[in-house]
Order: C-alpha cells, then structure tokens, then sequence
C-alpha cells in the first residue's frame, strides 16, 4: 500500500511537471522545426514521394492496381511535360485511366498521404534538375555540389544561398527564380538547426543590425542595471538599516509607499525628462530610470538589519573605515541577497519590452532583443519558427546565469524563513 502511494505520488509528479514544462517543450520543437510550419500540428516528418518517381509496385500497395509498369512510366512522362507539375486531380484522372475505373475516396486519400505532384529537391540529380525544371545545366550542377557539400535543402527558399562559381559573393539565383520554382519543388524535411543560425546570423531586421546586436544591447543593459540596482540599494539598505539621522522613519516611510503606485504610472514622466535631456537612443535612457528599485532597498534593509551590531562595532575599535565595513563584513554577509537582486534585476531588464521600445526609435542601434524579437511577428504573418528561435537564444543567459548563482540565489530566497 505505501509503496502505490509513493509510485502515485511520483506519477503525479511527472504529469505536473510536463503540464508545466509544456510552453518550454513547445517553444523549443518550434523553434527546430522548418519555416512555415511553426504554426501547425506537426511533429513527426512527413515521407512524402513525388509521383514523377511513382512504380507500379508502391500504387499497388495502396490498392491501386497497374497492369503495365511502362504504361504508368508513359502516363507520368506525359503528365511532366512542359516543366510544370500536374495538379492532384489530373493524377487522379490519369491512374483512373490506366486502372479503367474511378478510384474510390480510400484509394484518393491514400493517394494523397503518400504522394506530392511536386518535385523532391533532395532527390532530383543534376540531370533531373535541368530536364523538369527551367534552367540550365551548369546551375543544375551548381545545386548537386551544395548539396553535397551542405547537406539536404530545408526549403526550396534555400536555393537563394547558392553562389556563382565566378564571384563567391555573387548569388547563382535570384528571389524571382526561387519563388517560381517554388511551385515546382518540396522538401520532406521537418526539422533542422538553421533557424538558430539564421535568426542570429542571417536575419536583419534593419541594415547592418543583426539579432546578436541586440543580444550585445541586451546584456549591456541588464547587467548594467542590475550592477548599479546592487550598488545604489546596498548603500541605501546600509544606512537604512544601520545609521540614525533626521526624518528616516519618514523618508523610509515614503519610499515604502511609493511601491503602492503602479509602474506604469512613471513611464509618461520619465519619458518627458529622458526626452528632455537628450537621452533617446542611449544605453543611459534604458539603465539609469530602472536602478532606483525600492523593492531592491527594502530586501537590503531587511537582510542587513539581521547583521549583529556588535560586528560593526568591533570593527569601529580596530580602526576599520566605512568603506573597510563593506569589504569584510556587509558584502561577505550580504552575498546571498546580492546574487538574488542581481538575478531578479537582471531577469526583469533582459525582458523588459515597453520601456526599451519607447525610449529607441525604430532605427535606434540600441534596440533589444524582446523589441526585435517583436518584428518577427507581423500583422498578418507571423514567423513562429524564428520567433521561437530567437525565444530559445534569450532563454540561455537566464538559465546559465541562474545555474552559476543557484546556491546563493536560494539562500537569499529562504533567508529568514527558518528560526533557529
């Protein structure tokens, strides 16, 4: 009976846990997933054949009977004329010809789910590529040497990265070219590492601006707000918590009060006086109006008060200064808090959107990744597979951050939770 209960209790454990890791699962099969089907259903690859290869022995698996493999090859040649492909229900038509009776829903269905019109760019040769599709040999060679080189093409969009023999910067193709061919081309592949190299490397949301600028702006202004959100509430949470001078208990008690006014309430008047000094499109206009955190210098308050005065004073009779106080009792003892505000600081600036996009204009080279992650997704297009890409790389400094400072981050967490 106990051991049910523990089995249970672990497979209860299990659901919740898949329950709650379920947005992170699927923001990271996305983000491999090739582009433009981020946004569907589909999470095993497709094996789909083109029909310009069909036998007589893979229909009749399906239940549509050939009697002449040479009549179908003929029907097929005939059918890929002119390099264009026939529309589902000329295929349709022609096998009904050949089997000398109209194929049934089942055998359509099948049909369907096994075979594309279209052609496989990852199996045509060279050959193949110049005879069904408009082009000329030495290009259709050009693609069989990339794709032995580089491996199979995610898409048919992929032919653009194909350069000329003569200039290596030069591209064999134009977008025109790709996109006509489009129509004539598939690929069954679902999944792939490219948007990661795309999303930082390729994509350029403006000129000369590229994902790993932004990533650059981002960690700038996270780790510069939380340096100086550590700094300024560590002063403040000192004097706060060890000095006496007139009107603290009533500055305390008005900075305290301030935490009761929403945040969005600062941003109409910090915007007036960024604007009014000069600051849009800077580092300073995304750091500074961020790293006056009353929460930061309650938790310092707070952890410091719980520092034995008599340190402090035996400290004073050996002679030590204030700034020797900080070096060899208040950061030593303050470590875990320290790692804790750092981190949430840091967390609460690395996906901060509003204020970022407010104080860069859409040209700004100080943009941030949530701001250009947000170009990712149009009015009525949206690239989810970049866009889950680009999630995934914003995900890893949180997540190595958090690793390296855990011991500290949950003892400044559970500081005080437990009496002795």
């Amino acid at each position: 009976m106990k051991f049910l209960k523990v089995f249970l209790f672990y497979i209860a454990l299990i659901i919740l846990v898949i329950i709650f890791s379920t947005p992170l699962i699927w923001m990271i099969t996305t983000s491999l997933k090739v582009s433009g089907t981020g946004d569907k259903h589909i999470y095993f690859p497709q094996k789909l054949l083109s029909f310009y290869d069909a036998k007589q022995a893979d229909l009749q698996k399906i239940n549509i009977l050939i009697h002449s493999n040479e009549a179908l090859q003929q029907s097929i040649q005939s059918l890929y004329k002119n390099q264009s492909v026939p529309s589902i229900n000329k295929i349709v038509t022609t096998l009904s010809t050949l089997t000398k009776k109209p194929l049934n829903n089942k055998q359509i269905k099948a049909l369907k789910s096994k075979y594309s019109n279209r052609f496989d760019i990852n199996k045509l040769n060279s050959n193949q590529f110049h005879k069904l599709l408009p082009m000329t040999l030495k290009d259709a060679i050009s693609i069989e040497i990339y794709r032995s080189k580089n491996g199979n093409f995610d898409l048919p969009e992929d032919l653009i990265k194909i350069t000329s023999h003569q200039h290596s910067q030069q591209k064999r193709f134009t977008r025109l070219q790709v996109s006509s061919w489009k129509k004539l081309l598939f690929s069954n592949t679902l999944y792939t590492t490219g948007n990661f190299n795309k999303v930082l490397f390729e994509f350029e949301p403006r000129d000369n601006f590229t994902l790993v600028d932004a990533f650059i702006n981002s960690t700038i202004v996270a780790v510069g707000t939380a340096l100086l959100t550590v700094i300024i509430s560590l002063l403040g949470g000192y004097v706060f918590a060890k000095k006496t001078f007139y009107g603290k208990d009533l500055l305390w008690a008005i900075f305290w009060s301030s935490m009761l006014i929403p945040g969005m309430m600062f941003i109409v008047p910090q915007y007036a006086i960024i604007s009014r000094i000069g600051g849009i499109n800077t580092y300073s206009a995304m750091i500074i109006p961020h790293c006056a955190s009353i929460f930061g210098l309650y938790l310092m308050r707070q952890y410091i008060e719980e520092i034995p005065h008599s340190l402090f004073e035996a400290a004073y009779m050996d002679g030590a200064r204030e700034i020797d106080l900080f070096s060899i009792i208040i950061i030593p003892l303050t470590k875990p808090i320290i790692a804790t505000l750092f981190l949430m600081t840091f967390l609460s600036q690395w996906s901060n959107f509003l204020w970022q996009l407010i104080v860069n204009t859409s040209d700004s080279p100080y943009s941030t990744l949530p701001v250009i992650l947000g170009s990712f997704k149009g009015q009525y297009v949206s690239d989810w597979t970049l866009l889950m890409a680009g999630s995934s790389v914003m995900l890893i400094p949180i997540v190595l951050l958090f690793l390296m400072a855990q011991k500290h981050f949950v003892a400044g967490m559970t500081a005080g939770a437990v009496k002795e």
